[in-house]
């Protein structure tokens, strides 16, 4: 009877051991994503202080003001635009698209200024690229659209590049105007006649609003000679390059406002 005790206390033992330890797990995966964070991040959800102060940088109002203070054209582009983000989402567009410009070779190559030893000077700066992405342009997205699967190219910097009219063809015949692509057809997204219906205009604004409201498309000025300059016998050098970003130019089609009612209350 005492052996039979014994094995039950040493059970008991050895569960109050696995409790404490399973606790303790809990107690530092709390700490460690939840609480750290929360104390080592000034201004825990809010928006940074840079893009506050740069009226050419960060998103519209439209997109981060509370629904019910706006009202009409703004009102209209937040419900086009939510509308767009859903049926990106319905489609599957993330699984095979991804949102993000990262700080490596590859992307900026794809995206950036064209001179990779440029922006590497920036990275070693503690600079990133202005081509690469950054957190405030992720403000108003819920969910994210980050994706982790490139089987088409990235689309975090598409708004502009194209007209709405060739997203339009894109997606009723894709190998019409990409030669090889292997991106279905969405032939529902249009009417018999071929003609968009309002999820396709919504999707096609959502997909022009990428990218657009961030200055990263370089504009490369060489530098004036200075006047007054000391002669040398050294060699010439090249006058250096004055480097600034843009935004890229776009237009957001309202035209179809009152076909899908898109200032209505949703």
């Amino acid at each position: 009877m005492a052996g039979k005790n014994d094995i039950f206390h040493r059970a008991e033992r050895n569960l109050a051991w696995f409790v404490a330890i399973l606790m303790s797990f809990f107690i530092f995966a709390v700490i460690a994503t939840v609480i750290i964070p929360v104390i080592a991040t000034p201004g825990w959800n809010t928006i940074p202080k840079e893009v506050q102060q740069d009226p050419n940088r960060g998103l519209p109002d439209w997109m981060l003001k509370p629904k019910r203070e706006l009202s009409g054209k703004d009102l209209a582009m937040r419900n086009k635009w939510e509308r767009g983000r859903l049926v990106y989402k319905r489609e599957g567009c993330m699984y095979c698209h991804s949102q993000q410009v990262r700080p490596l070779d590859g992307d900026i190559r794809m995206f950036g200024r064209g001179d990779v030893d440029y922006d590497r000077k920036l990275l070693w700066r503690k600079q990133k690229p202005p081509v690469v992405a950054e957190a405030w342009e992720y403000l108003a997205d819920s969910p994210h659209f980050l994706g982790t699967k490139r089987t088409g190219p990235d689309l975090s910097r598409v708004g502009g590049k194209y007209t709405d009219d060739w997203h339009y063809a894109h997606f009723l015949n894709p190998r019409e105007m990409v030669p090889g692509s292997i991106m279905p057809a969405y032939t529902w997204l249009f009417t018999p006649t071929g003609e968009p219906t309002c999820d396709a205009r919504a999707l096609v604004f959502y997909i022009q609003t990428l990218g657009v409201f961030k200055p990263w498309i370089p504009v490369v000025e060489e530098a004036e000679e200075t006047l007054g300059a000391v002669p040398t016998t050294e060699a010439p050098r090249p006058p250096e390059e004055k480097v600034t970003y843009i935004t890229p130019p776009h237009y957001f089609d309202l035209s179809d406002i009152e076909e899908c009612g898109w200032d209505k209350r949703r």
